[in-house]
């Protein structure tokens, strides 16, 4: 892949109940952990210069992130943004 701006949604499943209703932030966070090591793949293959996550539910993503020398020295920040969708 080319060199560029790529966005990627931390977990490849949709973090709402069978009704549509949000999940605790918990259970977010539960789910996503599920995924960081694929995620983790995924941004290694783009080969990224820089990387910036988004949304406090990522914290957890950060916290594997910060064991992998690769990711830490693109992290463009050791805090996810928050998401400009909720508040």
């Amino acid at each position: 892949m080319g060199k560029g701006y790529f966005i990627i949604d931390s977990c490849p499943v949709p973090l709402v109940e069978q009704d549509g209703k949000q999940l605790s932030s918990s259970k977010k966070k539960q789910i996503m952990t599920n995924y960081t090591d694929s995620l983790l793949e995924t941004i290694k293959a783009l080969n990224s210069e820089k990387i910036l996550l988004v949304c406090s539910t990522n914290h957890v993503i950060i916290e594997k992130f910060r064991k992998d020398n690769y990711i830490l020295e693109r992290l463009v920040t050791l805090q996810p943004l928050p998401y400009p969708g909720v508040g």
